[in-house]
């Protein structure tokens, strides 16, 4: 990776470095302000240190001319390359949005509405670029920008690059299976990635789980495990992008926009109670809700009561003097008028009381769900040991069960390794061998939990302290999970 220019360098003599906006796997992007012009730009620089530094401004150039056949609002503009003694660097639109893959590496979660316009516009953008002859090399969240309700589709011309870093693992699963095994990109390949995306943003997961220590890092023999995630009128067109081979997927970009408008419809015209069986997560339980609300009327009753009381001593004080200072004789005869009035109440309290009914039985103990963690940026602090074990199995039958299917291994103590790790933070970790397309592979799974939010939870620490990008499965009703 280039070295990271400082504010205030001025680069071509011209360019004045503000501050770094992203960074991309073939240079960094800068905010920058052009003296001569007196206006804003972007920057993407790569410096001549960097070891690969020929072929990426190989890709750079190219990305230089694709962008002049790409004047679209849903692409970001470069308007020239340049080259100097400090390196190469593209003039670029000033776009001070970030990546949708920050953003979905936040656990940032998209209601169904913002995900279908949001691969509705990346779609049109991909669909432009077709009709010039230009297909993106690598489709991906790290390569769509968002921000201020607007989304700009950058780095046609610039290929994967697998840097190994935790925030970039995903990226593998966009990548066709022709494109993995050596084959060209082609318009069915951006079909395929962007079903991909299309599932990420609608079931809060990536179709199909990773493996890490083999060149193909996704297998398609079965169908995704949280597809009933997704609404059904949406899951066939997903499927239809998903397909393994680029003839039985959506012929170009523009089918695919036909057939996501098609889904979209078939969805609203749905009945509203089916609708409403697909509800984005949220960051916080109810029972969460409801607790801080007791907390803040609690607080707002302590204060109340303290001002009363202030108010009223005063007043109690005085009375309690009067009486003090009275005769005896008005004492007893006060005291006395006291007692009758209690026994006339209590008499009367009596003679309304309904008789007493059968006693009720006391209420069914339940085990209460694990609450969901508010939604945030992940802490990049050590995990403590826990006190007690984040999941608690409850008796079956009671809640929906759930596995999390955290990776996949082609060696054995890799993934009793990961398993041990994930032990660690008192989660039920097992490893279970399957064996899909007759070659055996080691998956690690955590489970079962009792409940969507505890399985939920599960994957966001997970995520947090391994970096993986885990799925939830739901265990169907009347089976037993397979023992490690």
């Amino acid at each position: 990776m280039s070295i990271a220019l400082k504010a205030s360098h001025v680069l071509g003599q011209r360019y004045v470095i503000l501050r770094q906006l992203r960074q991309e796997p073939w240079g960094l992007v800068y905010l920058a302000q052009d003296r001569l012009l007196k206006v804003e730009v972007g920057l993407k620089f790569i410096g001549r240190e960097t070891p690969e530094f020929d072929l990426a401004r190989k890709f750079l150039i190219q990305e230089a001319a694709a962008a002049y056949r790409l004047r679209h609002p849903l692409i970001l503009a470069v308007f020239h390359g340049n080259e100097d003694p400090e390196g190469f660097y593209l003039v670029q639109e000033p776009f001070v949005g970030e990546s949708l893959l920050a953003r979905l590496n936040r656990r940032e979660h998209f209601n169904l509405p913002q995900a279908l316009h949001l691969l509705d516009q990346v779609g049109r953008a991909v669909a432009f670029a077709h009709e010039q002859g230009v297909v993106h090399q690598a489709l991906n969240p790290l390569h769509i920008l968002t921000g201020a309700e607007k989304v700009k589709v950058a780095n046609f011309a610039c290929p994967h690059r697998d840097e190994g870093q935790v925030e970039f693992l995903e990226l593998r699963a966009y990548t066709a299976p022709e494109v993995l095994r050596g084959g060209e990109v082609t318009p069915q390949a951006n079909v395929f990635s962007l079903g991909v995306l299309g599932f990420r943003l609608t079931a809060g997961s990536l179709p199909y789980p990773l493996t890490f220590d083999e060149g193909f890092p996704y297998r398609l023999e079965t169908l995704p495990a949280d597809l009933e995630e997704i609404p059904i009128p949406l899951q066939n067109f997903l499927l239809g992008c998903l397909a393994p081979g680029p003839e039985d997927r959506y012929p170009n970009v523009l089918s695919f926009l036909n057939a996501l408008e098609q889904g979209r419809e078939l969805w609203r015209a749905s009945p509203r109670d089916t609708r409403s069986l697909w509800q984005p997560q949220t960051s916080i339980s109810l029972a969460e809700k409801a607790k801080a609300a007791a907390q803040t009327l609690w607080q707002e009753s302590k204060a109340l009561a303290g001002k009363l009381i202030q108010k009223l001593t005063p007043a109690v004080t005085e009375a309690l003097g009067r009486i003090k200072s009275a005769p005896p004789r008005l004492l007893g005869g006060l005291g006395l008028a006291l007692l009758t009035v209690a026994l006339i109440w209590l008499g009367a309290r009596a003679l309304r009381a309904p008789a007493p009914g059968p006693r009720s039985a006391p209420p069914a103990l339940t085990t209460p769900g694990v609450p969901v963690a508010p939604a945030g940026p992940p802490r990049t602090a050590a995990l403590p040991a826990p006190q007690a074990p984040v999941t608690k199995p409850t008796t079956p039958g009671t809640e929906e069960q759930y596995l999390v299917l955290v990776a996949s291994y082609s060696q054995l103590n890799q993934a009793q390794a990961l398993k041990n790790r994930l032990k660690t933070y008192n989660l039920q970790a097992k490893t279970v061998k399957t064996t899909p397309g007759g070659k055996p592979m080691y998956q690690v799974r955590v489970g079962p939990l009792a409940g969507k939010a505890a399985a939920d939870q599960v994957v966001r620490l997970i995520k947090e302290h391994e970096g993986l990008s885990a799925r939830v499965a739901k265990i169907p009703p009347n089976s037993s999970p397979q023992r490690p």
